[in-house]
């Protein structure tokens, strides 16, 4: 039964050498832990390694990742849960701007040419980048937290619309 784009993922996985399912398996390990490590999420590592190591399909990987990413979130909600660290209003505000964003990210990548979606996807590190190394600075001149609740209420809104 073929899938999307006449894809037959049976014999994707039949026709894969053992090498690469190797790789790739390590590119996963690699990005979850260097992500989880440095605080940025896995995909802004794999999906840069495995264009750089199998070739540019950066669809492909982005797909990929996704279905990772719905993977570690349905496990780590579940142990959140659990902890009852789960913020029943904040999920709330977050979500209808999550759901927009990740509507609007199929779109995008079905109807981008690949290169403007490399664009994209390199202006996002690079903000990932400069925002981190910001937030490196600011923790190293400051001990504290400011801003309003407004700007906390905004921040919230955005966090679900990026993720």
């Amino acid at each position: 039964m073929p899938a999307v784009a006449g894809l037959d993922p049976i014999a994707i996985v039949q026709e894969a050498r053992w090498l690469d399912l190797l790789g790739i398996a390590a590119i996963g390990f690699g990005g979850g832990a260097l992500g989880g490590l440095v605080g940025i999420g896995g995909s802004l590592v794999m999906i840069p390694a495995l264009t750089f190591v199998y070739g540019r399909d950066q669809q492909l990987y982005q797909a990929s990742a996704m279905v990772v990413n719905a993977l570690v979130a349905a496990t780590a909600t579940r142990r959140h849960a659990i902890a009852g660290a789960i913020k029943r209003r904040v999920v709330v505000r977050m979500l209808p701007a999550a759901i927009a964003c990740v509507l609007l990210g199929v779109w995008a990548s079905n109807h981008l040419d690949q290169r403007w979606l490399q664009l994209v996807f390199g202006g996002f590190m690079l903000y990932v980048a400069l925002q981190e190394t910001r937030s490196m600075l600011a923790a190293r001149g400051s001990s504290g937290v400011g801003g309003s609740p407004q700007d906390g209420r905004l921040a919230l809104a955005g966090v679900g619309g990026v993720t």
